[in-house]
């Protein structure tokens, strides 16, 4: 990861499909809200649909990640770390 471009900002840390209320956005829940890269927190919300929410991933994570570069650009590095920091999400926490 040392050789990575990787943005390093403000992170929510546990987004997830539980901040929506009747189909409306609701962020809350900031305890995990830290300093970190951006795409470990872009990869929360896809373990997240991993274990929460199996039957729509695909489409939940396509859903989230257009938006979320609609608003901010994700580096070819951060996307390509997100994987790997979703098996962290599993395993390294």
């Amino acid at each position: 990861m040392a050789e990575k471009n990787l943005e390093i900002g403000l992170c929510h840390g546990a987004f997830h499909n539980h901040h929506l209320n009747n189909g409306e956005l609701e962020v809350f829940d900031f305890d995990f809200t830290a300093i970190g890269y951006r795409s470990y927190d872009v990869a929360v919300s896809w373990w997240n649909l991993l274990h929460n929410d199996k039957r729509q991933e695909q489409e939940c994570w396509d859903s989230f990640l257009q938006g979320y570069l609609s608003q901010r650009e994700l580096t070819k590095d951060d996307l390509q770390s997100v994987p790997l920091f979703t098996l962290y999400a599993e395993y390294g926490c």
